[in-house]
């Protein structure tokens, strides 16, 4: 983690891949917020041969559940993610904070991170950004003056969410291989 004010104890990953140009920029932002984060390598899922792709994605079940196959990309994105989750459960971290390398982060997202205790327990996935999916009207709860609210249907593409332990299982928990992003 680069070296910086700890603005609090929530742990915060970026996913990138290891040669990504982005990686500069949202150290910078992150650290001159006082946001201590740590780079998870994603997986470049454009790189993986045929057979490798075929044994950690489940196309049967994509095709029964969803609209379209993935792309390789779209699948090493969600085995990057997976590794974010396998993470929390071996280290037992309770929650943490997500964010692709492409994000932007602003003051009110330091004041959401130092903030994060407020999230109500049942909340168990925080969306910072979706690019797919709609919410409710009225927020749900407001955290450091953010108001949050209630997903109303499936969301994805977001750039980055706070997820709990129990979010994070349930994910891993619906098996060994990629379904959906």
């Amino acid at each position: 983690m680069p070296s910086s004010a700890n603005r609090s104890s929530l742990p915060c990953f970026v996913i990138s891949l290891a040669e990504s140009s982005r990686r500069p920029v949202i150290a910078e932002a992150l650290s001159g917020l006082g946001i201590d984060f740590a780079f998870i390598d994603a997986v470049d899922g454009r790189k993986l041969s045929v057979g490798a792709l075929a044994d950690v994605y489940d196309a049967a079940e994509n095709a029964r559940r969803f609209k379209r196959p993935l792309t390789a990309g779209e699948i090493g994105c969600a085995l990057s993610h997976r590794t974010v989750y396998r993470r929390m459960l071996d280290e037992k971290l309770d929650q943490v904070v997500v964010l692709e390398d492409d994000a932007t982060v602003r003051d009110r997202f330091a004041a959401f991170v130092d903030a994060a205790q407020e999230v109500p327990d049942a909340a168990e996935i925080v969306s910072f950004y979706a690019e797919y999916g709609h919410v409710s009207a009225s927020p749900a709860f407001d955290v450091a003056g953010v108001a949050c609210h209630r997903a109303s249907t499936r969301i994805s593409h977001a750039v980055g969410y706070l997820i709990r332990r129990s979010a994070a299982a349930t994910f891993l928990d619906e098996g060994p291989k990629v379904v959906t992003v």
